[in-house]
């Protein structure tokens, strides 16, 4: 609890601190298979009995939770991200928040500040797990007629199993290898594994040997705190790692054993720690989330927050956690009273959840004014003079604002809709074409998500000046040849599908190849790509290409998404602008260009449409430029495809196209 608190907080740089969560799962693995094995040798388990236990253990304090924080979020957190936070509750009452954490990770367009209700994604997997578990092990004690060992075995193997494939799923889809119940019931269940044969085997082991293993399992659990970061490919086999250590330090105490890490852990401060540690897990974090989804708070305010969340978290062990689980109207009655009283509670949740929907939807505001009649750019069909147009922000946000900040985070081009954008795990490549598929010029568009982001200009300019699109781009992967992480693994999926696009270019040979991506990639090792080895690879795929190429420089980058800001700033949008310094890297364009130069590309920077020389805006006329932190809107797409049109005409024109 300490490790989780200390990576949630940022009071202490344990930036591995996340691993607290697997040390978790392994005593909770332990604790429920003990508990069901001994009933089972008495012969006394019963299901809904156990079930009934674990609502009376588990749900009180987490529906009260639930319940406070939906209140919370619906009277401070940004008005923009009520409504995500009114279903993350009804996910939550329905016990399957890492089922919807895991699908809105593999949606590259969702919202990714984090949601109030996140640290329930746990909550989840151990629900989960408690399903499953009792009824293999009730089968496997009858099959087995009662044999501990058959029964370890079986569990062994379907540990070994899940471990497996959480192991290839970090590879394949991280967010269900992290949140999916299947890639971490292998955690539960090594804490099964003790629970069957660790006190009998660790009475055959010296007490010193066992004080060296308890002492060497804390040592894997604090290392792994301190030396792993976001940037580790986990689960997988790093989460191996703090499940062991978890493990030894179990093992180790199984039989009395003195100067064994007891030494440490079975002191009362320690002992208090782990008797409030549930209350202060489901407090702790909407404590830090809805004050800090407003902006950053600095130090000694988060360490106020650690404090009033530790102070909640005993007043919620003796108010909440403690009474209702010994509550005799409850735990002396038959177990269906427990289980009709849990399930009226998680309706009654499900029901407040869904009546905060209609309000987190109309409380997203706007100003009574209309926006100025700005352009943000020439239109296509207008010659232009001079290089650029200066930005002229609109510091208000308009009532008729396009998209509106209700639905800007669904707004996205239309290849996502129609499965055109490749996500993580695809490799193939699809034959997406789009505008006049008839017409005899064609322009193709390559890269990653920022090159998507330009579909809706080109889609005007076609219906305009009839040229075929062919559209290949894919999540988080650039179309310089670098090599890339995703969520701290190789991102070998990337470089399968650019292979293959490449040669699909070459084989079909486009008038034009209109390449951009995402400068210096997030969640790279050391620290991001260099400049140099990104030039180097851009250079390559130019080269490889040998076509006609326009490079598109990357967008202006902010340090979270606008219309979360501007919701709380509707009559004077200045504090969500950001410092043109800070949100563009004039370094990295530059290189681009004379990269693209040098190999006989065009460049296009589009940077002074959307910054002035201080700062980069939000809205410019009635158009919001941006849908998250770094992707524009279709329409402020569509604005830019004048001057996009004016470097790509003489490009048509010298392919033998008419001018338009």
């Amino acid at each position: 609890m300490l490790l989780v608190v200390a990576y949630h907080s940022g009071v202490v740089p344990v930036d591995g601190g996340y691993i607290g969560v697997d040390v978790f799962f392994v005593i909770s693995g332990f604790l429920i298979t003990g508990q069901i094995l001994k009933q089972l040798h008495s012969g006394g388990f019963g299901f809904a009995d156990f079930y009934a236990r674990r609502a009376r253990r588990i749900l009180p304090a987490s529906l009260a939770v639930a319940a406070v924080t939906l209140l919370g979020a619906m009277l401070f957190m940004p008005p923009v991200l009520r409504a995500g936070a009114s279903w993350d509750a009804l996910w939550t009452a329905l016990y399957v928040p890492n089922i919807a954490l895991a699908v809105r990770g593999t949606d590259y367009l969702a919202e990714t500040s984090p949601s109030p209700f996140q640290h329930y994604w746990s909550l989840g997997v151990e629900e989960q797990f408690y399903l499953v578990l009792p009824l293999i092990l009730v089968v496997l004690w009858a099959v087995s007629r009662r044999r501990s060992r058959v029964v370890g075995v079986v569990i062994a193997v379907l540990v070994a199993a899940s471990f497996g494939y959480g192991w290839w799923l970090t590879y394949q889809s991280p967010p269900w290898a992290y949140f999916g119940i299947a890639a971490r019931a292998w955690e539960l269940g090594a804490g099964s594994l003790l629970a069957i044969a660790g006190s009998r085997l660790a009475g055959r082991i010296p007490g010193a040997a066992r004080a060296l293993i308890g002492w060497a399992g804390l040592a894997m659990i604090v290392g792994a705190a301190l030396v792993y970061d976001e940037r580790t490919a986990f689960p997988g086999i790093a989460a191996a790692v703090p499940v062991l250590g978890s493990a030894a330090v179990i093992f180790a105490g199984q039989a009395d054993v003195r100067f064994g890490p007891g030494v440490v852990l079975a002191r009362r401060p320690m002992v208090f720690i782990g008797a409030i540690s549930y209350s202060w897990y489901l407090v702790h974090w909407p404590i830090l989330v809805v004050p800090l989804s407003g902006g950053e708070l600095g130090i000694w305010p988060r360490i106020g927050l650690v404090v009033l969340g530790l102070v909640i978290a005993v007043a919620m062990h003796y108010a909440i956690e403690n009474p209702i689980r010994n509550l005799k109207w409850l735990s002396t009655a038959r177990p269906r009273r427990s289980l009709w009283a849990a399930l009226a509670c998680s309706i009654l949740v499900v029901m407040i959840a869904g009546a905060t929907l209609p309000y987190a939807v109309a409380s997203v505001p706007s100003a009574t004014r209309p926006a100025p009649i700005v352009q943000i750019a020439p239109d296509p069909g207008a010659e232009m003079s001079g290089d650029r147009v200066v930005p002229t922000f609109t510091e208000f946000v308009p009532r008729d604002l396009r998209p509106s900040l209700a639905d800007v985070a669904a707004d996205a081009p239309r290849i996502y809709a129609d499965g055109c954008h490749a996500s993580v795990e695809d490799v193939t490549v699809q034959q997406c074409h789009y505008g006049d598929v008839d017409a005899d010029l064609r322009v193709a568009i390559f890269g990653d998500s920022h090159a998507a982001q330009w579909f809706p200009a080109l889609e005007l300019l076609s219906s305009r000046a009839s040229f075929a699109i062919d559209s290949y781009t894919k999540s988080s992967c650039p179309s310089a040849d670098v090599d890339v992480l995703t969520d701290g693994v190789p991102y070998t999926q990337c470089t399968t599908w650019r292979r293959a696009v490449i040669d699909e270019i070459r084989r079909s040979a486009p008038d034009l190849v209109i390449i951009s991506n995402m400068s210096d990639q997030p969640g790279q090792a050391d620290g991001g790509i260099p400049i140099s080895t990104w030039s180097a690879g851009l250079g390559e795929v130019i080269d490889a290409l040998a076509l006609p190429v326009l490079v598109i420089a990357d967008t202006p980058r902010f340090e979270a998404t606008p219309a979360i800001c501007l919701s709380m700033h509707i009559d004077d949008t200045r504090p969500c602008d950001v410092p043109r310094a800070n949100a563009v890297s004039d370094d990295w364009v530059a290189a681009e260009k004379s990269t693209a130069l040098q190999h006989g590309a065009q460049f296009l920077d589009l940077t002074n449409y959307l910054c002035d020389e201080a700062r980069c805006g939000t809205i410019i006329g009635d158009i919001l430029l941006f849908r998250d932190a770094h992707h524009l809107t279709t329409d402020a797409a569509r604005s830019l495809a004048g001057p996009i049109w004016r470097v790509m005409r003489p490009m048509l024109d010298d392919a033998g196209g008419p001018s338009r």
